[in-house]
């Protein structure tokens, strides 16, 4: 195993992050990483980690373009997962809370920049199906859980607050996207959105009235699934 990168450029950061060989059915984690050579450990960098985060998503169809749609995928599930990711710095107490909330809210950069203009218009495994996204395009999968098993919580009362609330305004802005692959994202992560219930049904509610004549039946009866929590 090779030594903590202590002093790397944020271009490099991207490079070390998503330029590798993409290994099917297989994502590459922290121990991939380290077992090639000299690795970011987020623990020890944690403020840094959070900065090219935020730099990544508000720049991200520029920075992600020259990655192919697999190799994004395969990074992105240990970036954005819930257990040991990049992302789960955002739950430091010690990085000003306004650092966190702006990475936060860059989110709606990496839906609008790539998801929106990468991912196909599928989102389910079949018509009966309000649960598994397709596997056709390897993007698909990754927008469509990203909520699911995305660390962006707070965890104190006051923190929480702020930080769910801006996951919140991200997942209603998806919303809005012109882009099945989006919507039912933002559907999904609405659906699991227990600390904004009523909110939630209400953001449905409305795009639902909005969207009554330009979305299929079965992003309609998604939605209808999502507004009362009834997905898994």
């Amino acid at each position: 195993m090779g030594e903590i990168l202590t002093d790397i450029t944020f271009e490099r950061w991207v490079e070390y992050v998503f330029d590798h060989p993409v290994v099917e059915g297989k994502s590459y984690w922290h121990t991939d990483w380290s077992v090639e050579g000299d690795y970011w450990d987020e623990s020890k960098s944690p403020a840094i980690t959070v900065s090219f985060m935020t730099q990544l998503f508000e720049n991200a169809g520029e920075i992600l373009a020259p990655y192919s749609d697999a190799q994004l995928s395969q990074s992105f599930w240990y970036v954005d997962n819930e257990i040991e990711g990049y992302m789960y710095t955002l739950h430091n107490l010690e990085i000003p809370l306004t650092d966190r909330l702006r990475c936060i809210r860059s989110i709606y950069n990496l839906f609008e920049q790539v998801f929106a203009v990468r991912c196909s218009p599928e989102y389910l495994k079949d018509e009966a199906s309000t649960q598994a996204p397709l596997p056709k395009n390897p993007l698909n999968t990754l927008c469509f859980m990203w909520w699911d098993i995305s660390p962006v919580y707070g965890r104190n009362e006051i923190d929480e607050r702020q930080t769910t609330q801006a996951a919140f305004e991200v997942m209603q802005q998806t919303l809005q996207l012109n882009s099945t692959a989006c919507q039912a994202s933002a559907l999904h992560g609405l659906g699991h959105a227990d600390f904004h219930r009523y909110a939630a049904e209400e953001t449905i509610d409305a795009w639902l009235l909005s969207h009554q004549d330009t979305i299929s039946d079965r992003l309609k009866k998604y939605a209808l699934a999502a507004r009362d929590g009834n997905i898994q």
